[in-house]
């Protein structure tokens, strides 16, 4: 039983390390792509971009300023 308390130990411990991977991974993805997102709503596509980006944005996505894809 102590093995099997110490492999789990074991494992949240490398999980954890995973997820922190991941996270510097994505933090590093964001300042790479300037904080754009490619977002779909039911069928249509938007460019979202950081708020200062744009000065009177058309369209915002999760209340952040965003460009209109064509569907073509």
């Amino acid at each position: 039983m102590a093995r099997s308390i110490q492999a789990r130990i074991e494992t949240r411990a490398e999980l954890n390390r995973d997820i922190e991977d991941a996270r510097r991974t994505l933090a590093q993805l964001e300042m790479d792509t300037w904080g754009i997102v490619f977002h779909e709503i039911e069928g249509e596509r938007f460019v979202v971009v950081p708020d200062e980006a744009l000065a009177d944005p058309p369209w915002r996505v999760d209340d952040r300023p965003a460009l209109k894809l064509s569907n073509e």
